[in-house]
């Protein structure tokens, strides 16, 4: 008789460990998206300080004054400080693509922020 007690528990444990699986799967993917989440706020923080660091907004200002034919011509009439500035913001501008293909921010999200900036880089450094 007490292999049928013992049925009967396995039994309803069976039951129970599709649900219970079910469950556990539900809080993993939840696990993931926030932990997620909390990686894109991280990043995209540091990417608001580093724009701080590198005056993003003073120096996209520069490249918006910029009218050259060449980058000699750049090179020959322009300070080294305002050359090595807007060098850093194509390295900036560089770094968020690479942060957009390896999925680490949402594309949307740099593209609704930094659009113009890439807009006014294309026509001000570009021939």
């Amino acid at each position: 008789m007490w292999w049928q007690t013992i049925s009967v528990i396995l039994d309803r444990v069976a039951a129970i460990v599709p649900i219970v699986t079910t469950l556990a799967a539900c809080l993993i993917w939840w696990q993931v998206r926030v932990a997620r989440k909390a990686m894109q706020a991280q990043t995209f923080l540091r990417i608001i300080d580093t724009a701080r660091d590198i005056e993003f907004s003073q120096g996209m200002d520069t490249i918006r004054s910029l009218r050259y034919n060449s980058y000699e011509d750049f090179r020959e009439s322009e300070s080294k400080e305002v050359q090595l500035h807007v060098r850093k913001l194509v390295d900036f501008m560089n770094d968020l693509n690479h942060l957009v293909v390896s999925k680490y921010v949402p594309e949307e999200q740099i593209r609704e922020i930094y659009e113009s900036s890439v807009k006014a880089c294309n026509e001000h450094l570009l021939p």
